[in-house]
């Protein structure tokens, strides 16, 4: 379960000169925690001088502990401070040489919470000598208001060019969204409007609370490539899982099974006798997901036709159709209807690429491209699923996967077609087909499926 979320709010890096103070304005009141990242050095001629930083401009109310090393001796010790103490940056002398930075990561928890502020340090100097620092320490402000601003600067010196600042924000969806999830089982993410579970492997959905409506995204395993005879003509794509899609509501305390389908296997660059004849890819898995009387099935994706060097073989039915070999292999049809697109149709030396949840495989006679993908909004994006499997050519330009996880095809003596990507449902890449008789290049195997549930927060 991955709950929590890290932004690059700003970055920067010190100029030519130096500066006295680094300063982080404006600072988003949207995330949960801050951390800041810092390789930094000084001016001073000190070994380690102390480093500092300021909440909102703010002299008065730090307070700090800290644990010390370095090489030659060991501290320990407290303070109240008009800043908050974050370990050291190198100086300049000896024993630390030039171009040496220190290390610190500075962590800053409920940072618009209406309550004092804790923050943690730790820090390293880098150094080529037995002198170093290492630091860890734990800081207070005892300030109720939200951190809007931080400052951070050299007790010593100026901040060296080069040195680097990056502030991050975090933010836990568990606490953000509140009561906002209502259910367990998957992958769990919150983009700040919708929670998803996500099920990249077969597994139960549990509610913990009513919900009313939600989304239901499922994708089966795409179909495997076929594969070519050497010296024929380049095989059919695979074709795209199915996908289907539902709005509906769940009650509380129930529980649902999911399994996710296998992407089906490319075909053999020879047979079991031996030859060099191949045969089709073979169709994806079946992806099911079911909670009571509701139901989602959506069935695999067609496998890529075979070329058997003088005509090419139809690609297999599915819920995208397998595109056709190379020469005359027609696409295969869809089955069940409404669930994905035909397979393209092979032509010349280029076979047809295997259908998309989105659009139909492109014909040899195009370009063998695979048909696209379905795009859904996904944490936080629009995220494309079920594309066909490009075709594969001999002495031409083979095809592309389409856009959602379908692998591309191969030309001439290129090697082996791709597969299509995990849980995307993606056809499998055709293998590229040979001049010659020698070669037998076999196609990718389909992409396996997918489940998403989606719910307002």
């Amino acid at each position: 379960m991955s709950l929590e979320t890290m932004t690059k709010l700003s970055s920067t890096t010190v100029g030519v000169g130096g500066t006295s103070t680094v300063t982080f304005s404006n600072i988003s009141q949207n995330y949960t925690d801050l951390k800041i990242l810092i390789s930094a050095r000084t001016s001073d001629g000190n070994t380690g001088t102390i480093a500092r930083l300021k909440f909102n401009g703010s002299t008065t109310g730090y307070s700090s502990v800290y644990a010390q090393g370095r090489g030659d001796s060991v501290a320990t010790g407290t303070g109240a401070t008009t800043a908050g103490d974050i370990g050291r940056f190198p100086g300049v002398n000896s024993p630390v040489t030039d171009n040496v930075f220190s290390n610190t990561e500075i962590n800053i928890p409920n940072y618009t919470g209406y309550v004092y502020k804790t923050y943690t340090v730790d820090c390293t100097t880098e150094a080529n000598q037995t002198i170093a620092y290492l630091i860890i320490a734990s800081g207070l402000w005892s300030n109720p208001d939200p951190i809007t601003s931080i400052d951070i600067s050299s007790s010593a010196g100026t901040i060296s060019e080069n040195s680097t600042f990056t502030l991050y924000g975090i933010k836990n969806a568990a606490k953000t969204a509140g009561n906002s999830i209502k259910a367990t089982g998957g992958n769990i993410v919150f983009d700040g409007t919708y929670v998803y579970h996500t099920f990249t492997s077969s597994g139960t959905f549990s509610t913990t609370a009513p919900i009313p409506a939600a989304d239901v995204f499922a994708f089966a395993g795409g179909g495997g490539a076929g594969s070519a005879q050497g010296g024929g003509n380049g095989a059919g794509g695979g074709g795209a899982g199915g996908y289907l899609t539902s709005l509906t509501s769940f009650p509380s305390g129930a529980s649902g099974t999911i399994t996710i389908g296998a992407g089906g296997a490319a075909g053999p660059g020879v047979n079991a006798a031996g030859s060099g004849f191949g045969t089709n890819g073979t169709n994806g898995n079946t992806t099911t997901f079911g909670f009571g009387s509701f139901t989602l099935a959506p069935a695999g994706g067609g496998g890529g036709g075979r070329d058997n060097g003088s005509s090419g073989f139809t690609g297999t039915s599915g819920a995208s159709g397998g595109g056709g070999a190379g020469s005359s292999g027609s696409g295969g049809s869809v089955s069940p209807s409404s669930q994905g697109n035909a397979g393209g149709a092979g032509s010349g030396t280029r076979g047809g690429g295997g259908g998309g949840a989105g659009a139909a495989g492109v014909s040899g006679a195009t370009s063998g491209n695979g048909g696209a993908g379905v795009g859904i909004w996904y944490n936080g994006t629009t995220t494309y699923f079920a594309g066909g499997g490009g075709a594969g050519a001999r002495g031409t330009t083979a095809g592309s996967g389409g856009i959602g996880g379908g692998g591309n095809g191969k030309a001439n003596d290129e090697g082996a077609g791709n597969n299509g990507d995990r849980n995307t449902g993606g056809g499998g890449g055709a293998g590229g087909s040979s001049p010659t008789s020698s070669n037998y290049y076999e196609g990718g195997s389909g992409g396996s499926g997918i489940v998403i549930i989606r719910y307002k927060a």
